[in-house]
């Protein structure tokens, strides 16, 4: 009899020692406020402390139109406060919204409840959208590795200097405006005239003798930033 109950006993010890690992951190109560004013994009909320730059989540009605064990949520971040109420700007869509709405800080803990979006390497290949989340169907991105999107600014005496030249295919630029390695540039013309062509032909050539570098920027800002490893 002990020899078929010890298997047992023990794969329930140890889903209980797991389970109690992960609760382990959770905080004994959970502070919320209640909906009291939604005017345009400013949503005010009474009953709870945050600072300003904080992230909340608000509680939406289901599909019977009630706020009770609703697991609908609209994110949004505290833009300000006046006495008692606190300011907060939605960053989801908040169709339904009614008065008494609960909102608790996005981090249960309380310690810093500004949002987070993941980071590092286990990102490339990913597709995210605009809060963070897969929208690739592949394997959840839960235990990445965090961070806020405020950091705090380098000394620019602390920066590398910038003394290597990058050859990006283009001779003009090459002789007269040589773009240097770590270099942040711009460029500025009207639309329909070749901008997206030029940085096109820049990459393309970056990327042939820099097979391991790294793109990113907005093409409609005409921002980019280069990366070599």
């Amino acid at each position: 009899m002990a020899d078929t109950t010890c298997p047992h006993q023990h794969r329930w010890n140890k889903a209980l020692r797991r389970t109690q690992q992960r609760v382990s951190h959770l905080p004994r109560y959970r502070n919320s406020g209640r909906v009291i004013r939604a005017t345009g994009m400013v949503i005010e909320v009474v009953g709870l402390r945050v600072a300003v730059g904080s992230a909340c989540r608000i509680e939406l009605p289901g599909s019977d139109g009630r706020l009770t064990d609703s697991d609908r949520h609209a994110e949004a971040e505290v833009v300000g406060f006046s006495g008692d109420k606190l300011f907060l700007m939605p960053l989801d869509e908040v169709v339904g919204l009614m008065p008494g709405a609960r909102v608790a800080p996005l981090d249960e803990s309380g310690n810093n409840s500004a949002r987070r979006f993941p980071m590092g390497d286990s990102l490339l290949g990913r597709v995210l959208d605009g809060n963070g989340n897969p929208l690739d169907d592949r394997e959840n991105i839960d235990e990445i590795p965090r961070t806020t999107l405020s950091s705090p600014s380098l000394n620019p005496l602390s920066r590398a200097p910038i003394d290597a030249q990058i050859d990006v295919g283009i001779r003009a630029i090459n002789a007269l405006l040589c773009v240097g390695r770590g270099q942040r540039m711009g460029l500025f013309a009207g639309s329909g005239v070749g901008k997206s062509v030029l940085l096109a032909r820049m990459l393309h050539r970056v990327g042939q003798q820099h097979p391991n570098a790294r793109f990113g920027g907005d093409d409609a800002a005409q921002s980019w930033k280069l990366a070599i490893y």
